[in-house]
């Protein structure tokens, strides 16, 4: 790892402009290592652009407010890195920035990463792709107060507060190193994850009472469209971890959010331990783990359920 890492540390030293991204529909994960890798390049004196896929919504006000959604007609980066995203399909608009790129870095914790960068740095056991920065950000400057509250809520986001199995001892004393910059982790948690307005939890309210379930309430289904979300006066963008709902039913083997937006519909996946959810979201253009996943659908609702039922049911049948 300690070469990869150098490596990582040459690239970035001999490079001025630098670009840096995630995929589309950044998680937390996503948000957290884009703008902690961001501050520490900026830190060091870099000239750097964050580039995101869409605009943050409310709930996101944690994050910097520094970036771009818009790519630029002509981009001409020395370095664009590419974090926690599995392939060039991911980057949803922004491969112009990582083509005109004079070199590329990929750095990612998802074993479906398909090492499309000059530089893969791939860990798929590795919780979170804010786990790998805590070892990169010291070899580079070190954190401050910034970073390491961006890469504690990183770790916290893709753990799912430390409660799933890709959670290590490395983990829990990363965090706890993180924990040494004064950083107030109960305010982050609350902010990010313990607190919605009242429009969004009633949002939720009527999600629950319309969970699909299937094979027996081995595989629970949340779905939201554009309709719904207007109704409490919310985007698609304002709401997040749906498919907590479902995930959390007994009896739950695989757990899915579908969210309707113009003609795409965005998957997110969990499984229960038995089932690899990652193959399921790659028919849908996507990836992850074999936890969690996530793809994009162009088909309507009603083909998106059938394909979605029937990767389901093929994997179902091995248990």
């Amino acid at each position: 790892m300690q070469e990869i890492i150098f490596s990582v540390k040459e690239e970035i030293e001999k490079a001025k402009k630098i670009a840096v991204t995630a995929h589309i529909s950044e998680d937390i994960d996503a948000l957290g290592s884009v703008f902690a890798l961001n501050e520490t390049l900026k830190n060091l004196g870099k000239d750097t652009t964050v580039f995101l896929s869409e605009r943050l919504g409310d709930n996101m006000a944690f994050f910097d407010e520094e970036y771009q959604t818009d790519v630029p007609q002509n981009p001409d980066f020395d370095l664009m890195i590419c974090l926690d995203c599995g392939d060039t399909g991911r980057l949803s608009g922004r491969e112009k920035i990582f083509e005109n790129a004079a070199k590329t870095i990929n750095i990612d914790h998802h074993f479906t990463n398909t090492n499309f960068a000059d530089i893969n740095w791939v860990e798929g056991e590795t919780s979170s792709t804010g786990e790998m920065l805590c070892s990169l950000i010291p070899v580079l400057s070190g954190f401050n107060k910034k970073s390491a509250a961006y890469l504690y809520a990183a770790l916290v986001g893709d753990t799912g507060g430390f409660k799933y199995k890709n959670v290590t001892p490395k983990t829990m004393c990363l965090a706890a190193d993180l924990l040494r910059y004064n950083i107030n982790h109960a305010d982050i948690v609350k902010e990010l994850f313990d607190t919605e307005t009242l429009a969004e939890m009633r949002l939720r309210a009527e999600i629950m009472q319309n969970v699909q379930s299937f094979f027996d309430g081995r595989v629970n289904i949340v779905i939201a469209d554009e309709e719904l979300f207007a109704k409490y006066g919310l985007e698609e963008k304002d709401i997040g971890g749906l498919v907590e709902i479902p995930r959390r039913i007994k009896g739950t083997e695989i757990a899915a959010s579908m969210k309707i937006s113009g003609e795409k519909i965005k998957l997110s996946i969990r499984s229960a331990g038995k089932v690899d959810v990652s193959g399921i979201a790659g028919a849908f253009g996507g990836g992850g783990h074999k936890m969690a996943a996530g793809g994009t659908s162009g088909c309507g609702i009603e083909e998106t359920m059938a394909v979605f039922l029937k990767e389901c049911e093929n994997r179902l049948e091995k248990l």
